[in-house]
């Protein structure tokens, strides 16, 4: 199972993986997975390296959420301002080679995670 994308909703918890293909390689075609729970809390465990390079660029700003699309090597970032409208912030490469590299703990687990998922469905 190859992912295609996540999104980390920091505010509310909750995670979704879309799949690019599956396991035997075809492409994916359906719902995105959605974590909550303790496979969310294990989710956001393992990107602590994720979640440690925005922190040590955006000091002080809440995180909200964010999404990282694989292929595009691109992200996108939420972040809360007190008294005003999240902000964005988006990365792409050659700057978010660094943030994709510190991804892979959190994309590997989403992968295994989906795959489990996307069995149960029968898909």
């Amino acid at each position: 199972m190859r992912l295609r994308s996540f999104k980390l909703r920091l505010h509310e918890r909750h995670v979704r993986a879309l799949p690019h293909a599956t396991s035997d390689g075809a492409p994916f075609a359906g719902p995105g997975v959605d974590l909550y729970g303790e496979t969310a809390r294990e989710a956001f465990a393992h990107a602590a390296p994720l979640l440690s390079w925005v922190a040590e660029r955006e000091a002080g700003l809440p995180l909200r959420s964010m999404s990282i699309d694989l292929f595009a090597a691109r992200a996108l970032m939420t972040f809360d301002v007190e008294g005003g409208k999240p902000v964005v912030v988006r990365v792409v490469a050659p700057e978010s080679t660094d943030l994709l590299e510190r991804a892979k703990p959190v994309v590997a687990y989403l992968e295994a995670r989906a795959q489990e998922v996307i069995a149960r469905r029968g898909r």
